[in-house]
């Protein structure tokens, strides 16, 4: 499924213009309308910069220093054109699913979501539901599994994604990172562990 941009007149007929131009690599895009709709291809692909609120700061340069890596680009965290078309080609993930976990052992989670927002509020209900704390998400996608690990009498938790497809992978992968942070007298406890496409279930 392609994932089309909502661009007004102005903006559309900027992107054509320097489209069209020799210097497309080079020129930056500043409309903050184009920023916004660029860091909401971003979110949908699955990476964190805070808030889509259509300004360049760190954590948004970031993350496209990390695209422009992967799609063989100059890793400048600059906003080109060339890179605002490139991410407008991309698909995005259309099965989703989510972690929250909270320092207090509180957690919920979810599965075959069609989008990573409704993923993540499922999933932040459900921990808020069982927790006074803050829930912190993990969302993941595809065929992507994750696990959530606790230790230390309800006063410490993390967790740990799996980018591959296997939920034993996840579980391992958490076990060790709770392992690796906590005192050896102390016991890892799994909270939960998930697949986005939901196969944990069978």
């Amino acid at each position: 499924m392609r994932h089309a941009l909502k661009i007004t007149a102005s903006a559309l007929a900027v992107v054509f213009c320097l489209a069209s131009s020799n210097a497309i690599g080079e020129e930056l895009v500043t409309d903050p309308d184009l920023i916004r709709q660029a860091q909401k291809i971003m979110y949908n692909l699955n990476y964190d910069f805070g808030s889509i609120d259509g300004k360049l700061g760190p954590a948004t340069r970031k993350v496209i220093r990390t695209l422009q890596g992967k799609l063989n680009m100059r890793e400048t965290g600059n906003l080109s054109v060339e890179l605002l078309i490139a991410l407008r080609k991309q698909t995005l993930p259309s099965v989703w699913g989510a972690v929250s976990a909270a320092v207090d052992g509180g957690w919920g989670a979810t599965w075959n979501y069609e989008t990573r927002r409704s993923a993540e509020r499922a999933a932040k209900k459900l921990c808020t539901e069982k927790s006074k704390k803050n829930c912190r998400i993990l969302s993941i996608y595809g065929e992507q599994c994750a696990a959530a690990y606790h230790w230390d009498g309800k006063s410490r938790w993390g967790w740990r994604g799996s980018s591959g497809n296997s939920l034993e992978i996840a579980k391992r992968d958490a076990l060790a990172d709770c392992r690796a942070h906590r005192s050896e007298s102390v016991p890892c406890e799994l909270l939960t562990a998930v697949c986005a496409d939901g196969r944990h279930k069978n």
